[in-house]
């Protein structure tokens, strides 16, 4: 069906969401530019405790900007939000 992609700095986290997405779709990761997403890429993950929340504006104009974080503060979450993006 199509590929997501993931941006993140940590390793081990691509297995993981892979684990969580629906059949048909592969989980394309570390790749950083906003260029992969306006290719026809409809979901990014961008993980906000790696990468700089700024990166959600890059990629939203194109693209469903997913954050995803570790924290369990609510501060990075609705920075992210402010930026464009969506939390799980």
């Amino acid at each position: 069906m199509g590929n997501v992609l993931l941006v993140t700095g940590r390793a081990g986290l691509d297995e993981e969401l892979q684990e969580v997405l629906p059949r048909g779709y592969k989980l394309v990761s570390n790749v950083k530019t906003p260029a992969f997403a306006e290719a026809g890429r409809q979901f990014v993950f961008l993980d906000i405790d790696s990468v700089p929340g700024e990166q959600i504006r890059q990629y939203s104009c194109n693209s469903f900007v997913i954050a995803v974080t570790d924290e369990e503060r609510t501060g990075p979450v609705m920075e992210a939000a402010t930026l464009g993006a969506y939390e799980i």
